[in-house]
C-alpha cells in the first residue's frame, strides 16, 4: 500500500513598493498645496512685499494695514495683553490652575499657523491698495472752486459740468435714464462699480453695464413691490 503525499502549492505575496518621494523637491506642486505655506516661507514672503518699496510707501502700507482708528486698536491690544498678564484666578481651584498654566506655557502651532497666514494676506491686501492708490490717485478728490466770494458753485448744472468742464472719459459717465412705467427706481453699484442693479417699485428689476452703456438682464415681477435690490458677490 502507497501513500501519496499532497504537495501544497504556496503562493507567494509580491510586495510592491511606492516610489519615494525625494525629500529635496516638490516636483509637481502637490507638496506645498497641501500642507500650505510654512512660517518661515510666510516670513520670506512678507520680507519680498516690503522689499524695495520707499519709506512713504511703506507708511502708506502701514497706514492701511493700521486702519483709521490705529490709536484704538493699539490701545484694545495692550489692554488684551494686561488682562492676559493680570489673570484673575481667585476662583479657580489648584488642579484647574495648573492647567491653565500648563495651556498658557504650551504653544498652539495651528493656532499660531493660521494667524501667520492671516497677517500675510492682511499685508498682501495692504500692499495692493496703496499700490492702487498711488497708479490711481485715489487720494484726490475732485471739487469745484469759485473764482470769487461772489460766484456760486450751486449754479453749476450738470449739462455745464460735462460740456465745458469734464474730459471725454469723465463726461461719458453722464447720461439720462427716462423709466417712467415702473417708477420710482433705485439703483445700487457693484463692487468694481461697472454694474448697476436698477429696481422699480412697481416690479422692474434689470441689470446694466455702465462702462458700455448696455443691457445685460431684466425681468419683470408682476404685481410685486420691489423695495430694493442688490447683489451678493458680483454681477455674475
Amino acid at each position: 500500500m502507497t501513500t501519496q503525499k499532497s504537495d501544497k502549492s504556496k503562493s507567494a505575496k509580491v510586495k510592491t513598493k511606492r516610489p519615494r518621494q525625494s525629500r529635496g523637491g516638490d516636483p509637481d506642486g502637490s507638496l506645498g498645496v497641501a500642507r500650505g505655506l510654512t512660517p518661515d516661507e510666510l516670513n520670506e514672503r512678507r520680507i519680498q512685499l516690503m522689499e524695495g518699496r520707499s519709506e512713504g510707501d511703506k507708511q502708506l502700507v502701514n497706514q492701511y494695514l493700521e486702519g483709521p482708528n490705529s490709536y484704538q486698536s493699539k490701545q484694545r491690544q495692550s489692554l488684551l495683553k494686561y488682562d492676559d498678564a493680570n489673570m484673575k484666578t481667585d476662583s479657580l481651584r489648584e488642579p484647574q490652575k495648573r492647567a491653565l498654566a500648563k495651556r498658557q506655557g504650551r504653544e498652539n502651532k495651528i493656532v499660531g499657523h493660521r494667524l501667520e497666514r492671516h497677517e500675510y494676506q492682511r499685508l498682501m491686501a495692504a500692499t495692493a491698495a496703496a499700490d492702487a492708490q498711488v497708479v490711481l490717485h485715489t487720494e484726490d478728490h475732485g471739487l469745484v472752486e469759485a473764482e470769487n466770494d461772489m460766484e456760486r458753485t450751486t449754479g453749476l448744472s450738470q449739462v455745464e459740468l460735462k460740456n465745458k468742464h469734464l474730459s471725454a472719459q469723465t463726461a461719458q459717465h453722464i447720461y439720462d435714464l427716462n423709466m417712467e412705467n415702473y417708477s420710482p427706481y433705485g439703483m445700487k453699484y457693484d463692487r468694481s462699480g461697472r454694474c448697476a442693479l436698477l429696481f422699480g417699485q412697481a416690479g422692474h428689476v434689470s441689470m446694466m453695464d455702465c462702462h458700455l452703456r448696455s443691457l445685460v438682464t431684466e425681468f419683470h415681477l408682476p404685481g410685486e413691490r420691489v423695495r430694493d435690490a442688490c447683489f451678493l458677490h458680483n454681477a455674475t
